[in-house]
């Protein structure tokens, strides 16, 4: 969305902002700085998140344009001497024949 009508249509164009006329009047998107960006892929899923225990991604879609929400969290495998770990989704646990 823009920020605002730009006060200074004369000036030299800055490469990290990009100008645009809407309805006669000018606006300026600035683009956002690395540390912006990255919070940003935190928050929409496309850096892996380094910290022990739940959090939330949000995920866009543009066909269909829809924003899904997921609840990450890290899985513990079990420690156990034939290799077998319960991929399961209910609450009860499998056993191992």
């Amino acid at each position: 969305p823009p920020v605002g009508p730009s006060s200074n249509s004369g000036a030299r164009v800055n490469p990290a902002i990009t100008r645009f006329t809407h309805k006669g009047k000018q606006y300026e998107l600035r683009k956002f700085s690395n540390d912006i960006r990255n919070y940003a892929d935190y928050i929409f899923g496309t850096m892996p998140l380094l910290f022990k225990g739940t959090g939330m991604k949000v995920h866009t879609s543009k066909s269909p344009l829809q924003i899904m929400m997921s609840r990450v969290f890290a899985v513990k495998l079990a420690d156990r001497p034939d290799g077998i770990v319960n991929t399961s989704t209910t609450s009860e646990p499998e056993t191992a024949p």
